[in-house]
């Protein structure tokens, strides 16, 4: 769990070190960075969940088709 909160708070910092230096508004252009950041990398790391749970499924069938 720390791994998941941990990829999720470095792609949040980067996004807002992009918001802060690309918009006038320095603040609110480093928030929605990091809140773009966040949702980008949440979904991200769920993609990479839902093929965990395909291959285990994969792996699952396999094992009832050979034994």
């Amino acid at each position: 769990m720390k791994t998941i909160i941990l990829i999720i708070l470095v792609v949040a910092a980067i996004g807002a070190i992009f918001g802060f230096f690309s918009g006038e508004k320095k603040g609110e252009d480093a928030a929605a960075g990091a809140v773009g950041g966040a949702v980008l990398a949440g979904g991200c790391l769920f993609q990479l969940f839902i093929y965990g749970l395909i291959f285990a499924a994969a792996i699952w069938v396999v094992s009832l088709v050979f034994s």
